[in-house]
């Protein structure tokens, strides 16, 4: 039987945290556990729902697929874009594993 393996890279929900969204909308900071100048390819739900349904019609297609955007973007890149949505100026602001820990916990 033929099997493929979804492997979203981040999931792009996680931006939707209270802490990171609230971040963004008070203060104009994203933060989040990535270097700023780390290219990451986000996918939603939405693009593992449509993966998964493209690989109904795939028994050809076997393994680990990858999903997310092309080409990845760094921090800065996702910054502006979030800027453009809010009508303001967005800045990254990498944090530890551990803070982003301690925020989630919240």
């Amino acid at each position: 039987m033929s099997h493929a393996v979804i492997a979203p890279e981040l999931y792009l929900e996680n931006l939707l945290m209270p802490y990171v969204i609230e971040s963004i909308r008070e203060r104009g900071v994203l933060p989040y556990p990535i270097r700023a100048d780390f290219p990451v390819s986000w996918a939603s739900h939405l693009d593992i729902a449509d993966a998964a349904v493209a690989l109904s019609d795939r028994p050809d297609v076997t393994g680990v697929v990858s999903v997310g955007q092309y080409p990845a973007i760094t921090g800065p890149d996702l910054a502006e874009a979030f800027g453009a949505w809010l009508g303001r100026d967005v800045i990254i602001e990498p944090i530890t594993p551990e803070e982003c820990r301690t925020s989630v916990a919240r």
